[in-house]
């Protein structure tokens, strides 16, 4: 016969036995019940930042909910408000496992005494879960909805997070997503907002100012409600000093102390890129760049005080500045307003297309010169010139009659630079431009009508586009992506321009910066820096553009209205030159050439004539010697002296007027330096095949030149209408009077 149980144990043992499977069930049940990954509750929905090259904080945009969220390291926090909060919120969280129950048993008693909540229990581990699932409510279990479950929810997986997570880090997921009022989240942002430094620069009253906000966050927001912020500022410092964090003299004093709260702006530097690039938050919330914070700062400032200085003519400005070595970009305003309540316009003037003027003369310069096609010091001719209905004039609307490419390039003269583009051709140029990063295709549809006047600026193009193709030319020729942050992905380097070609463009662009002084001249401080230079003007001056570099540095800058508005000071010498030189100023120095060595492995010495600047042919009595690319096709000579058989004398000639014009006839030199004639076909130049010409009322208008292939070198004898009009030579050209009808001309 089995032996009864006594009766105790049915009336006392039994039910202790099914209370504590019970509450073990229901414990297993709430354990279970949170994410499967307790590090979870570190995480917050935080806002997208952009970060300088050394960390500190350049834009911060809104979370999903439209906070300010910023994650900060708790190691990046001041030890004051680490201090201020423990005393305050949880005093024994270095010691206790996520729950205190000597704060549990407080509360207990005092809210009894008080029939009402007067004291809570509640550990920081424990409102790091609460924070949790009060930003994300669609994960609260249903059977734990209710209140006091709720809260023996947050007891269970507050035992559970601090298993998998350190002390350091619950507290650094407290402090980034706690509230303090408004729509801030975590203290970086509050410290920013209230007190415009980070939450490391903090002091001991400011922290105790930020502790006591959570509590109420709306209650004691310092923008609205000062006193009371105060007032409980105080406290959180009384509750230090009785915990020991600071002693009863520094009390005193810190009590005394003038706390300044403001509404400061979160920063903006370089708000613009940051969102215009929405996609790459997808990704990760903190980007860190390769801009440097001081310069950005300094280059901000510095177009603001530019743009007030020039108001009302100019109304908007923008800059970049790139790392030539690495291909880094330091720099990137992308437009500073002249309103002083609006510092950074809303518009991104680094990516909205604008006519660049004469900014693409350097490119064709290379492409012409590393095609055989000019020379350094060859002599163009600056005078009248038309195609049909395009009438080109340079900027000062004056001619300069001959001058030298270089001098050409450097005063940005435009009939050499058309003359030029009708050498090249138009295709390849803007295939060069391509192929160096500048695509006009994009912008301009349209652009092969524009014809000869693309080098002219007669298209569109932005401030990043014009940065990657210059950033070729200053990184002798070789194009290579220049970046904002390390992307990952593997940098192409393609050698666009010929390397020897560029050393000679280096040259040619030679100048210093603006107010510095010769290099002959005696300074205190560092050498005057040689930089290469390059300025834009649009038609009716709606904007300015300057770019200048050196093998350091290279920096862009533009300028002008929003509304395409001229103004006379918007012209790239006056305005956007001075700036971007004062820009250069402010980089760092660096050690190296700022140039190419020259002369280098890729060039060699070509003797020259003196007076056309073209490889010099036998008859050429003054010579002198540049330097051309070593890969450069010697295919044109010299033709302005030549030998005239009938009076045994060596004679000059020149063409009449600038368009085609060329020194040069087609011909290659041998090794040993002979001269080998290529003869040209005869071909009628002028006037050209169905051209039309409007008869005028003034009889001194109406005669043409007529011009052929070869007038250099024969004797022409010209037809009109199957009827012999007279002979032409070089010296002496032949103009045919217009009459009225559709004609047939031959020779």
């Amino acid at each position: 016969m089995k032996k009864k149980l006594p009766k105790y144990f049915y009336k006392y043992i039994l039910p202790v036995i099914f209370i504590f499977l019970l509450v073990t069930y229901y414990f297993y049940m709430l354990w279970t019940q949170g994410p499967d990954n307790p590090r979870e509750f570190l995480n917050g929905s935080y806002s997208p930042q952009v970060l300088s090259r050394d960390g500190k904080l350049l834009w911060v945009g809104l979370n999903e909910s439209d906070k300010w969220c910023l994650p900060v390291n708790i190691d990046k926090v001041s030890p004051n408000l680490i201090q201020a909060t423990i005393a305050l919120e949880d005093q024994r969280f270095w010691n206790h496992r996520g729950v205190d129950l000597v704060a549990i048993c407080r509360a207990i008693i005092q809210n009894a005494l008080s029939m009402r909540v007067v004291s809570g229990a509640s550990t920081i581990t424990m409102q790091v879960v609460k924070q949790y699932y009060r930003n994300n409510k669609d994960l609260i279990p249903d059977s734990v909805y209710r209140k006091y479950y709720f809260k023996l929810f947050q007891i269970v997986q507050s035992l559970r997070l601090e298993r998998y997570a350190t002390k350091k880090e619950i507290l650094q997921a407290y402090l980034n997503n706690v509230s303090y009022g408004a729509n801030l989240v975590g203290v970086e942002s509050a410290s920013y907002r209230y007190f415009g430094k980070s939450a490391e620069m903090l002091s001991i009253n400011e922290s105790a100012l930020l502790a006591g906000i959570p509590k109420a966050p709306e209650k004691y927001r310092p923008d609205k409600n000062l006193s009371q912020s105060l007032q409980r500022m105080r406290f959180v410092l009384k509750r230090m000093n009785e915990e020991g964090y600071i002693d009863e003299k520094r009390f005193v004093e810190v009590v005394k102390s003038r706390v300044n709260v403001n509404y400061f702006p979160f920063p903006a530097y370089c708000k613009h890129w940051a969102e215009g690039n929405e996609k790459l938050w997808d990704k990760k919330k903190t980007i860190k760049t390769f801009i440097g914070y001081d310069i950005q700062v300094q280059v901000e400032d510095l177009l603001k005080k530019k743009v007030q200085q020039w108001s009302p003519e100019i109304a908007m400005a923008s800059a970049m500045v790139v790392d030539i070595p690495s291909g880094e970009i330091l720099t990137r305003v992308g437009g500073i307003s002249r309103r002083p309540r609006i510092p950074v316009s809303y518009l991104d003037f680094c990516s909205i297309p604008r006519s660049p003027g004469s900014a693409l003369k350097p490119f064709l310069y290379c492409l012409a010169m590393e095609k055989g096609l000019l020379f350094s010091e060859e002599v163009l001719y600056d005078s009248d010139f038309d195609v049909g209905n395009y009438t080109p004039k340079n900027f000062d609307e004056i001619f300069h009659g001959f001058i030298d490419a270089t001098t050409a390039l450097r005063y940005s003269l435009n009939i050499p630079a058309v003359i030029l583009m009708q050498r090249t051709g138009t295709l390849p140029f803007i295939d060069k431009l391509e192929k160096s990063g500048l695509n006009l295709l994009k912008y301009n549809s349209n652009i092969f009508k524009s014809g000869l006047g693309v080098v002219l600026g007669n298209c569109e193009v932005n401030m990043e586009n014009m940065m990657q193709a210059y950033f070729c030319l200053a990184n002798e020729g070789l194009f290579k992506r220049i970046k904002y942050f390390d992307d990952g992905q593997e940098d192409i380097s393609v050698q666009v321009f010929d390397r020897g070609t560029v050393s000679v463009l280096y040259k040619m662009l030679e100048n210093k910066l603006v107010g510095e002084v010769s290099k002959d001249t005696v300074r205190l401080s560092r050498e005057p820096v040689r930089i290469c230079w390059k300025t834009g003007t649009s038609s009716g001056r709606h904007d300015a553009w300057a770019f200048v570099f050196n093998k350091h540095y290279l920096v862009g800058v533009w300028m002008g209205n929003p509304q395409f508005t001229g103004s006379a000071k918007l012209v790239g010498a006056l305005t956007a030159y001075p700036t971007a030189c004062d820009i250069f100023r402010l980089l760092p120095e660096k050690k190296g050439y700022e140039f190419p060595d020259f002369p280098n492995e890729d060039v060699r010495p070509v003797e020259v004539c003196s007076l056309s600047g073209l490889p010099a042919n036998p008859y050429c009595k003054s010579k002198k010697t540049v330097y051309v690319s070593k890969n450069v096709p010697l295919s044109r000579i010299c033709d302005v002296h030549y030998y005239d058989m009938y009076t045994a004398q060596v004679k000059e000639r020149f063409p009449s007027q600038s368009k085609n014009w060329d020194l040069a006839k087609v011909g290659v030199i041998s090794n040993a330096g002979d001269v080998l004639e290529t003869k040209l076909p005869l071909k009628i130049i002028s006037p050209s095949d169905g051209s039309k010409f409007i008869y005028s009322s003034n009889a001194n208008q109406n005669s043409i030149r007529l011009r052929t292939s070869r007038d250099s070198s024969h004797q022409i004898y010209w037809y009109v209408d199957d009827r012999f009009i007279g002979e032409s030579t070089y010296e002496q050209p032949l103009w045919w009077n217009l009459t009225l009808g559709k004609h047939k001309i031959y020779c």
